[in-house]
């Protein structure tokens, strides 16, 4: 399943752009994560207030809060 971050006013083609990919849960407990993962936590690092409008959008159009996000992927190794 991908992941994708949704800044405020971003349409949903703007969700398919590799800047905005989070990463990629492949089904076998492995997480592999994509730029838009690393702009993520440069935010909530820097301007944690920014994160309550982020959305998360996966590859069915299922939509996520960045609390439900992170817990989804809890469980997974993340690869580099």
């Amino acid at each position: 399943m991908r992941y994708h971050i949704m800044m405020p006013g971003d349409k949903k083609e703007d969700a398919m752009l590799d800047s905005n990919l989070l990463g990629e849960d492949t089904g076998f407990g492995t997480f592999w994560p994509g730029s838009g993962l690393t702009a993520l936590m440069t935010m909530a690092d820097k301007r944690p207030n920014m994160l309550r409008y982020i959305e998360i959008i996966d590859q069915s159009g299922k939509t996520y809060t960045v609390e439900e996000f992170l817990k989804q992927i809890q469980n997974l190794r993340i690869k580099r």
